[in-house]
């Protein structure tokens, strides 16, 4: 009854007011633009690569092809199931988050007590990142989803074969959403090494064929369109409307890559997270754009990296999988050197939580006091943090 009324609030702070909050979000523009091409074929770009007949090969590009188009299509499926709006973009995100919400709950249950159980999916509910991302039309809180539910198939199948397939599976998704999922496919080849019995080069190698399988799934709709429009020169087509050949298809994922690292390695638009992984917020035409990570528990995962996995090997294990935890966890530390934006640590943001509440304290002691106070803490900021976003929408 309790995670159903949890779940009851999370979906009224997700749904509230969703058409008019936030406000038009110039990403959301992107991603919305796009998913209507891939819906119903309309051609309205906002981004132009061609400038002045010059073509410019690392501006935006006008499908957004910089990012894998798994999120566009859900957000397209958004469009024909509820209309062609941003409400119905946005409503997709929402309803995925939602959903979410009760398989947190299951993920806590099976790792930690009940009561923590509750506590975690109270909190996951109420994040402000969490919250800002599924009331938007954006690709984080997608990827989030498939990250749960892998995780979730992960600690509940008994049989290693088949939840290590069921993980990679959701996992790929995940990376076939945003590209920034990149330390999940990390995670599998660790999951692989460390937690398998037997045959695992096979098993690794399988895992990574059905990551590139499913990536290229999910680009269906690149190789086979019905619009015949372009509005680049024809070298670029594999960046341009229409369908595509598997020799575009290469030329593509080259240019993915090249404007990637261009953008999140050596240009200086973005700086490196590390110097702000807490706080996205713009004002802009009398309000304020907010995508905050709650920094309490940013602060409190960047010790534990290095701490939780040296207390469980040499002290005491708190979790019979905390090494699951701990390859997950790990590679999401490597975020922090990219350069980009808050919102890119919604996986870390939601393991660094589950790690400070798989913490166990004894009962009456100084720590266990300061224990308490510290996920007060972060149970009273989030709130606070989500009432603020709500207020300055």
């Amino acid at each position: 009854m309790t995670v159903i009324v949890i779940t009851a609030i999370g979906a009224f702070i997700r749904l509230y007011d969703l058409s008019s909050r936030p406000p038009f979000f110039p990403d959301e523009e992107v991603y919305y633009r796009t998913a209507e091409y891939y819906a119903f074929g309309i051609v309205n770009p906002l981004y132009m690569q061609l400038q002045n007949g010059i073509f410019i090969i690392y501006s935006p590009n006008h499908v957004n092809y910089e990012h894998p188009l798994l999120g566009k299509l859900i957000m397209a499926l958004g469009l024909l199931l509820f209309g062609n709006s941003l409400l119905s973009a946005r409503l997709i995100v929402s309803l995925f988050n939602i959903i979410s919400i009760p398989f947190v709950y299951l993920i806590g249950r099976k790792l930690l007590t009940n009561n923590k159980a509750l506590l975690f999916t109270a909190l996951y509910a109420i994040d402000p990142l969490n919250v800002s991302l599924s009331r938007a039309a954006m690709l984080d809180s997608l990827c989030l989803f498939f990250f749960v539910l892998g995780l979730f198939a992960y600690i509940y199948v008994r049989d290693s074969r088949l939840r290590y397939l069921l993980i990679t599976l959701m996992f790929a998704l995940a990376f076939a959403v945003k590209l920034t999922m990149l330390p999940l496919i990390i995670s599998l080849i660790l999951i692989g090494i460390f937690e398998l019995k037997n045959k695992k080069p096979i098993a690794i190698s399988f895992s990574l064929a059905l990551v590139f399988l499913v990536f290229i799934l999910t680009y269906l709709p690149y190789f086979y369109s019905s619009v015949n429009i372009s509005i680049l020169p024809p070298q670029y087509k594999y960046l341009d409307y229409g369908s595509h050949t598997f020799f575009d298809f290469l030329n593509l994922i080259n240019w993915i890559y090249l404007y990637n690292f261009y953008w999140h390695m050596s240009n200086n638009f973005y700086y490196p997270i590390y110097d702000n992984p807490f706080y996205y917020t713009l004002y802009q035409n009398g309000v304020y754009q907010m995508f905050n990570s709650n920094p309490l528990i940013i602060l409190s995962g960047i010790p534990l990296l290095i701490l939780y996995p040296y207390y469980n090997l040499f002290i005491k294990k708190t979790n019979e999988h905390f090494l699951l935890l701990t390859l997950l966890f790990l590679p999401q530390a490597f975020l922090f050197f990219l350069k980009g934006l808050s919102w890119y640590l919604v996986v870390f943001n939601f393991m660094s939580l589950l790690i400070v509440l798989d913490i166990k304290t004894k009962s009456g002691s100084l720590s266990d006091l300061l224990y308490f106070l510290l996920i007060f803490s972060i149970f009273v900021s989030s709130a606070a943090m989500t009432v603020v976003y709500f207020l300055f929408q």
